[in-house]
C-alpha cells in the first residue's frame, strides 16, 4: 500500500478509494475524506482526535486482537485488513449494537453483543 501510494505522489495524484486526493501548488498532500463514520465536519474540529480520550482511541494491535480472540470472532474477520478489523472495534464501542448488526449482517448477532460486552468490561 505504502509503495503504491509513493507512486501516486510521485505521478502527480492520489487515490485512496474511499479518499481523494491531491498535491496543492507547495507539494502538500489534500486528502477529500468521504465517510458516513467519520464526518470531514468533525475531522476539522482541533478536539476530535485528542490522545487519551477513550471514546475515540483505537486501541493497540495486540488488545483488539486479544479482545477479538475472547468474543469468538476471529474465524469471521480473518480475512480483513487491520483498517477494517479497527474499525469494526471502534463501531462497535461506540455504535448501539442494533446498529452494529444492521453493518455487519453475516456476523452473528450473539458474538456482536458479547464483542461489545468485552469491549465495555475492559474499558478501552
Amino acid at each position: 500500500m505504502l509503495s503504491v501510494f509513493i507512486i501516486n505522489i510521485l505521478l502527480g495524484g492520489i487515490n485512496l478509494g474511499a479518499n481523494e486526493g491531491s498535491l496543492d501548488s507547495d507539494g502538500k498532500i489534500i486528502i477529500q475524506h468521504y465517510s458516513a463514520d467519520y464526518p470531514i465536519e468533525k475531522l476539522k474540529s482541533p478536539d476530535h482526535f485528542i490522545p487519551g480520550s477513550n471514546k475515540k482511541e483505537i486501541p493497540l494491535k495486540a488488545f483488539r486482537d486479544q479482545v477479538f480472540s475472547e468474543a469468538k470472532i476471529d474465524e469471521n474477520i480473518s480475512s480483513w485488513d487491520h483498517f477494517e478489523k479497527d474499525m469494526l472495534y471502534m463501531r462497535v464501542k461506540t455504535y448501539p449494537v442494533e446498529k452494529v448488526i444492521e453493518i455487519y449482517p453475516k456476523i452473528n448477532p450473539s458474538i456482536l453483543k458479547n464483542l461489545k460486552l468485552l469491549i465495555e468490561k475492559n474499558g478501552k
